[in-house]
């Protein structure tokens, strides 16, 4: 799913071919592969699609949303925080992308580390130049109020953590992982 992962496909063909791997191997390994976990991995598609991606840099986080925007008839929903104690600058850019190309985000945490939760997502809202978005830091609460806003041809993507299995929140590693949150929301609708 993307024209991103269509590119990152090409170039592994590619590489394969070089290096004199068995055209055979290679024609089998493409059809059967599933793709990356976290990566753009979607959950459902009907009736309103579920993505996770490990989107956390403007441009992944741009990609993913203009993909998704060409294959959703109704509203993005997008779920995103930002890394505590790092890339600082990229914080008010990743706001203004999600502000342009989601109709809704939902701003939340990620892995913290050490710095204040609220003041990591002042940087995020400093970018946004419309209302259309949310704060809510326990990314678990955060990612069932999508599930709960999404409607028949509405996309949620939740971004950032992909394949992660815990979050760091201070000094404490906490287990999460945004597929297996979703799956459950998804499993009693």
């Amino acid at each position: 799913l993307g024209l991103f992962n269509i590119h990152n496909l090409s170039l592994g063909i590619a590489f394969a071919f070089e290096n004199a791997f068995d055209y055979q191997l290679i024609a089998e390994k493409v059809s059967s592969f599933a793709g990356v976990e976290g990566r753009c991995e979607v959950l459902q598609k009907r009736p309103f699609g579920v993505i996770v991606d490990y989107a956390h840099s403007p441009d992944s986080l741009k990609k993913i949303l203009e993909n998704c925007r060409a294959m959703t008839s109704g509203k993005i929903i997008l779920v995103f925080g930002a890394t505590g104690e790092r890339d600082r600058e990229k914080r008010p850019i990743m706001g203004a992308i999600a502000s342009n190309l989601a109709d809704m985000t939902i701003l939340t945490n990620d892995d913290t580390y050490g710095e204040n939760p609220e003041e990591i997502v002042k940087e995020l809202r400093s970018g946004f130049s419309k209302d259309n978005y949310h704060v809510q830091l326990d990314r678990k609460a955060a990612l069932k109020m999508a599930i709960e806003m999404a409607r028949p041809g509405d996309t949620v993507i939740a971004a950032g953590m992909g394949h992660e299995k815990y979050q760091i929140i201070g000094d404490k590693k906490v287990p999460h992982n945004d597929k297996e949150c979703l799956n459950s929301f998804l499993s009693k609708m």
